[in-house]
């Protein structure tokens, strides 16, 4: 992982040495003298992802570049603004929106009484509002999303504009999807009501609120994070693009076991797709040859009948566990192919052989 970071980054990996003195003196060797190149984008899209090539035509001349470029936004870019104040406007007001949104906040905890919830909004693309400029096809949405204490008061929020330039000829293709919005918010364990608004133009927004329980946690107490269910998962060795991603928008990846699992804006999904689950169990035990024995256990459930049709039994995770993390990033594949279609509640509960048991998670799942 290191390797990876260091050669997508355009940095020097050091490793498989003691002598860390000798890795610095070759580090600063290289900084005594060099050049650096720069490149300016012409028409940065913000959001967007690229890949960098850089060839060298003179022989001998070493050169080391990251593999890409996002354009990264700020996490609260409308505060301030007027777009920004006509979204708090719309937030504040009793009104409901005119355009239907779909919302999923998932959390984990990323240390003692803090976690990060993955925000994961869905929007129907023909909602948005296109003007020709120039040669493109222009639309903009305006997010805005607030956690607020039992209080009112404003405990964290983001804002961003997501802009899309279209060719003529790319609208059908893109009018076929929805749009997907995802962000991190970073919040203290607590009881949250949490509000999100999106301003598509000519009149039209989406508005939804959803109650956010984030339960206390020191670090040494056994438990499990909320469940995350995707049909787009992938190898983290195919992902060097999307790790430089992440890291510069300091967000940390749903990985287990090397797979990187991206959360799914809705949880209704196609028999024909393979679907999986992401979470985290939190052994504050630490797993040394196999002990303490880790495990989940996931039972679904009919939503119409309450009737269970399908149980794991208890699944062991130690192999996910990292030596000297109590964090235990777990994946594991939804049996969806064993279901009819309808509606169903998944149901997991970890447990450990020193008698630990975690507070049961469910997720919706509806499969058409």
């Amino acid at each position: 992982m290191l390797f990876a970071l260091a050669d997508g980054t355009g940095g020097r990996a050091i490793f498989n040495t003691n002598d860390l003195t000798g890795g610095l003196d070759s580090i600063m060797r290289d900084l005594d003298e060099y050049y650096t190149l720069g490149y300016a984008p012409p028409h940065p899209e913000e959001g967007s992802c690229h890949t960098i090539k850089v060839k060298m035509e003179r022989h001998g001349t070493e050169v080391r570049f990251r593999s890409g470029y996002c354009q990264v936004p700020n996490g609260d870019i409308l505060a301030g603004n007027s777009a920004g104040a006509a979204l708090e406007t719309l937030v504040a007001s009793p009104q409901p929106g005119n355009v239907e949104m779909s919302l999923r906040a998932p959390y984990f905890y990323t240390g003692p009484n803090l976690a990060r919830v993955n925000i994961c909004l869905e929007l129907p693309s023909r909602a948005l509002g296109f003007e020709k400029e120039k040669k493109e096809l222009h639309a903009e949405i305006n997010i805005l999303g607030v956690a607020y204490t039992d209080t009112g008061t404003v405990a964290a929020r983001f804002s961003q504009t997501i802009k899309k330039d279209l060719e003529k000829k790319e609208l059908k293709e893109f009018l076929e999807n929805s749009v997907v919005y995802t962000n991190t918010l970073d919040i203290v364990p607590g009881n949250y009501k949490l509000k999100v608004v999106a301003s598509l133009g000519e009149g039209k927004f989406a508005k939804v609120e959803t109650p956010l329980v984030l339960d206390p946690y020191t670090g040494k107490e056994f438990g499990l994070s909320a469940l995350v269910l995707s049909d787009k998962y992938q190898s983290v060795s195919e992902l060097a693009e999307s790790l430089d991603t992440a890291l510069l928008e300091e967000r940390a990846p749903l990985v287990a076991k090397g797979m990187e699992f991206t959360p799914s804006p809705s949880n209704a999904f196609s028999r024909d797709k393979k679907v999986a689950m992401y979470l985290e169990v939190y052994e504050p035990e630490p797993v040394v040859n196999g002990l303490p024995r880790v495990g989940v256990i996931m039972d679904i459930f009919d939503k119409k009948t309450n009737q269970r049709v399908y149980t794991t039994n208890t699944v062991l995770v130690n192999d996910f566990a990292q030596p000297g993390n109590p964090v235990i990033p777990v994946g594991l594949i939804v049996p969806v192919d064993k279901l009819s279609t309808g509606q169903y509640v998944v149901k997991v509960v970890a447990r450990d052989s020193v008698n630990h048991a975690s507070t049961e998670r469910q997720a919706d799942l509806a499969l058409n």
